[in-house]
């Protein structure tokens, strides 16, 4: 809660807790349960207020200096901060807005708070309330929660507060003297200069009651979203069977001590006092991680859900919620999505059977057969719709909880870092009070060593066995307990997957039959066109040239006649393509087309038979004399290139290529240009093209 941590104080001025001179907040009376969702449902009208008090441009600004972590809710609340730092209350309030929209997160939610009390915002208590509520709550919004009841009116809730505050960090000197100045309307008399005994017991006394908070809040946190008082039951007794005990072990060893030279007596004592110290940070660390109700709210901060919701989740919500003492993330997939599926497909069968009585009712027998066979082939592709659905629901709760699940480990881990960082700093300090002086003596292992030496052994030995502890693999630490969940992850992931396939063959099973037939006719048409476009690159292949693909075909079959026409389109291919006609004959193929030279038209035809030219004619009107053979423009020239077994023909002009039977006949223009062709080729791939039409 580095935010928090920054501006609880001033958060504490500004509620009078430092200065009258500071101007009180009117804020509204709220509740100490249930605030989380009017605070959610207040995200859009407070930006909206923000918005309307800080100029647009100011807005503008602050939005490019997040450039590319605009999307980074961390980025928006550090904004907040510094914002807040240099004097502007109403834009940070509008960024720790921003960073709650984007993450509802305690820590966000915490420091949004925090920013709206600066704010002067009425719901700034609302918000700190769901913070604490979310929990586990730090001391800094702990300690602005006290500021926003105080500003409210409410003294009582204001010093509960701040003394949750001072448990949870006894060690704080401006919660220590906020706590005074609620409690007394004084701060604190100086503390007197203490030996470091006294100084060591009075900061494990501390760390003891901290220790107690963050476990007893971790345990109602639990209780609060099982809606049982288990856990709660069970803490009772705590403090005086296992807390206690060390201090009053401590203060007892310091009067028993009081006959041994000093240098021995400090060193006793210091040394168990760090011990004990150990001791509560062991079992603070032991309390989260190896209880089995952190799976709970690790995994709803992995998926990134409120942990109540992600809990009546994923258990069957037709059964009473278990104990989340007894209760380990059984399952990472939705119950929620499960239900979903279950009453589409409810509904699906009830339209079927619907369906099915209409089918029934019909006197026509194929037709029933029919009606009820698409009935059941609409079921069936509704459940299978419903359940592609289903899984691609669930794979998002996977591929959230994938992308979320590194930054809650390293989470996780840096806390427990911290808390054994903290014990180590706080043994470091201690033993660099112990006195150098005093006689040696045989150690453990009968080496002299003398009081200081001995200490300093079992101060390392304690913290060794703290991170072992704690950390070694095989300990059942924070260090397993990561890899634990990631294995877990790994095993619902496959079990889910298995479970997908095992549906999905359910299914087919099921709906095979009926849906096969519309796979299969789409799979022939597949196949069938991928025929015909093998037909049509042979067609192609017959004519090279350039010219304008305007076309006009006509088949004929007996009495039936197709005509089509089109113009202008972009490749011949397209158009052959769209030709909807069939023919069933072979025969001679007839070349013949008529050509223009300036004014002067000419027609001629030439009739092959088994790749053999049989005539070659040409005429034309007016005084322009063609030799025959010549290649030119306007005229025809029959060739033979070696390339076929057939003569090719080269024209410039518009070309008819047909084909005409007894019963049946086909002629298609390509359209106009100069081209190279081998008419037959061209007349047996394209009767093979229209007869793959059918």
């Amino acid at each position: 809660m580095k935010l928090a941590a920054l501006l609880a104080g001033a958060a504490l001025a500004a509620a009078g807790f430092v200065s009258e001179a500071q101007p009180s907040l009117a804020l509204t009376p709220g509740t100490a349960t249930g605030s989380c969702g009017p605070a959610r449902d207040s995200i859009e009208p407070l930006l909206m207020a923000e918005e309307a008090t800080i100029p647009a441009a100011l807005l503008s600004q602050a939005r490019a200096e997040l450039g590319a972590n605009a999307s980074d809710p961390n980025a928006w609340s550090d904004f907040g901060a510094a914002v807040l730092l240099a004097g502007d209350a109403d834009l940070a309030a509008w960024a720790g807005l921003q960073s709650a929209k984007l993450d509802w997160d305690g820590e966000l939610i915490g420091n949004a708070g925090t920013l709206l009390l600066h704010a002067g915002r009425a719901e700034a208590r609302t918000w700190l309330l769901c913070a604490r509520e979310l929990g586990p709550s730090s001391a800094f919004v702990l300690e602005a929660l006290a500021a926003a009841h105080e500003a409210a009116g409410d003294a009582a809730a204001a010093r509960e507060a701040m003394a949750q505050a001072r448990r949870l960090d006894p060690d704080d000197p401006m919660i220590e003297i906020e706590h005074a100045l609620l409690d007394t309307g004084a701060p604190p008399p100086p503390a007197p200069e203490r030996d470091a005994g006294a100084r060591c017991l009075e900061e494990l006394t501390g760390h003891a009651q901290r220790t107690y908070a963050q476990i007893e809040a971790h345990q109602t946190l639990l209780d609060r979203l099982t809606g049982l008082d288990s856990r709660a039951q069970a803490f009772e007794g705590m403090w005086e069977s296992t807390f206690e005990p060390m201090l009053v072990s401590l203060r007892r060893m310091q009067s028993q001590l009081s006959g041994l030279p000093p240098e021995m007596q400090r060193s006793s004592l210091l040394s168990q006092c760090i011990s004990y110290y150990f001791s509560y940070t062991d079992l603070l660390l032991g309390s989260v991680v190896r209880d089995g109700g952190t799976t709970l709210t690790f995994w709803a901060e992995v998926v990134g859900i409120d942990p109540a919701a992600f809990l009546r989740d994923i258990v069957d919500q037709d059964r009473e919620v278990a104990d989340a003492l007894m209760f380990s993330a059984s399952r990472l997939p939705s119950t929620a999505a499960d239900k979903l599926l279950r009453d589409k497909d409810s509904a699906a069968n009830d339209r079927y059977w619907r369906d099915k009585e209409a089918c029934n009712a019909m006197q026509d027998a194929r037709a029933a057969n029919a009606c009820s066979e698409q009935a059941l082939r609409a079921e069936c592709a509704a459940n299978v719709i419903n359940y592609e659905e289903w899984v691609a629901l669930q794979r998002r709760t996977f591929a959230a909880a994938a992308q979320r699940f590194d930054p809650k480990a390293l989470e996780l881990m840096r806390w427990a870092e911290r808390e054994t960082e903290r014990a180590r700093t706080f043994a470091e300090r201690y033993a660099a009070e112990l006195d150098a002086a005093g006689a040696s003596f045989p150690g453990a292992n009968g080496t002299p060593t003398t009081p200081r030496g001995f200490a300093l052994e079992q101060i390392n030995l304690g913290f060794r066995n703290l991170v072992e502890h704690n950390f070694a693999p095989g300990s059942f630490g924070v260090v397993d307990f990561i890899a634990e969940q990631a294995q877990w992850y790994e095993l619902q992931k496959q079990a889910f997957e298995a479970s997908v396939a095992e549906g999905r063959q359910s299914l087919a099973a099921r709906c095979g039959p009926v849906l096969l037939a519309d796979e299969i006719e789409a799979l022939a048409q597949e196949q069938w066109q991928a025929y015909r476009d093998e037909l049509w690159d042979r067609l192609t292949s017959t004519i090279e040239g350039d010219w304008d693909p305007t076309f006009a075909c006509e088949a004929t079959i007996g009495p039936y006649t197709v005509s089509l026409s089109e113009k202008g389109l972009e490749s011949v291919s397209a158009k052959w393509k769209r030709l909807k006609a069939s023919v069933d004959a072979t025969g001679k193929v007839k070349v013949f087309g008529s050509w223009k030279w300036d004014r002067i038209t000419f027609t001629g035809s030439t009739t092959y038979s088994e790749g053999r030219v049989v005539g070659t004619s040409m005429g034309a009107s007016g005084s322009v004399s063609v030799v025959r053979g010549a290649s030119a423009k306007g005229g025809v020239t029959v060739v033979s290139d070696g390339r076929r077994d057939e003569p090719a023909v080269v024209f410039s002009g518009s070309l008819e290529l047909g084909h005409e039977g007894r019963s049946s006949s086909f002629a298609c223009s390509p359209g106009s240009g100069t081209l190279k062709i081998y008419p037959r080729a061209f007349t047996r791939a394209a009767i093979g093209y229209v007869l793959a039409a059918r």
